[in-house]
């Protein structure tokens, strides 16, 4: 990291930064920097880890955004996250939405098997207040509605 001061946006995903160690090693040198409060910062997590350490020093960034990859809800998420489950998903994304200071949404990747049951998924976004972003899955091709 040549300047950490120059960074102003970054944005973390592949695999689940909650779980890879060198996101909270990222995370410490660039507050270490004084950076911190310079950067928006970007989380694409699938929102089945929660990193208490890892959260509270997200704290020092200028803006915090947390994109929850949840392709649905109940035994529609736990058929496509295997093996996740779909009361801790929403612990977590609920546990985000309570901090306040979080910008939370749902990424929600629209396909076979999620496609008749959107409505679920969009009406637990609603009644938490949490915004969703939509998009049709491409690939596999098998998987894709379009």
């Amino acid at each position: 990291m040549a300047d950490p001061k120059a960074v102003k946006h970054l944005i973390l995903q592949g695999g689940e930064p909650m779980l890879i160690p060198a996101t909270e090693w990222l995370i410490d040198r660039l507050i270490a920097a004084g950076a911190a409060e310079q950067i928006d910062l970007q989380f694409v997590t699938n929102a089945t880890i929660y990193n208490q350490a890892l959260i509270e020093k997200v704290r020092a960034f200028r803006r915090v955004e947390m994109v929850c990859s949840v392709d649905g809800v109940g035994p529609v998420l736990e058929y496509i996250r295997h093996p996740a489950r779909w009361s801790e998903v929403a612990e977590i994304v609920e546990r985000y939405c309570s901090l306040g200071f979080l910008d939370v949404s749902i990424a929600v990747a629209a396909q076979i098997y999620n496609l008749f049951d959107l409505p679920n998924l969009l009406t637990y976004a609603d009644a938490h207040g949490i915004p969703v972003g939509l998009h049709f899955l491409n690939d596999p091709v098998r998987l894709n509605v379009l």
